[in-house]
């Protein structure tokens, strides 16, 4: 194996880790890191030397449906939050009448 394939492997690696660290964050509602580590998680990927590499296209594949499910999840998320926030300002409302 070459030094190259060598940190492609690694930085798959890499990749697959934040990603699942970034799944986890989404989970649990702590969204003030994500940024940090996608942005990471980008650089690594633009860095990859053997794009035409199958596991590499994998991966990427993965990331890229994870990441069609987590902006989802955080779009219902975020809608029940607003439905429940509306909700909770309506009887207030109806409390201070």
């Amino acid at each position: 194996m070459t030094s190259y394939q060598e940190i492609d492997v690694m930085h798959l690696q890499q990749i697959e880790n934040l990603s699942k660290k970034i799944s986890d964050l989404i989970h649990i509602g702590k969204y003030e890191t994500i940024t940090h580590l996608d942005h990471k998680r980008l650089e690594l990927i633009k860095n990859f030397n053997d794009k035409n590499n199958k596991y590499f296209q994998k991966i990427i594949s993965e990331i890229n449906i994870n990441n069609f499910k987590n902006i989802e999840r955080i779009e219902t998320k975020y809608k029940k939050l607003k439905n429940e926030r509306a909700s909770f300002i309506k009887r207030l409302k109806a409390y201070n009448y």
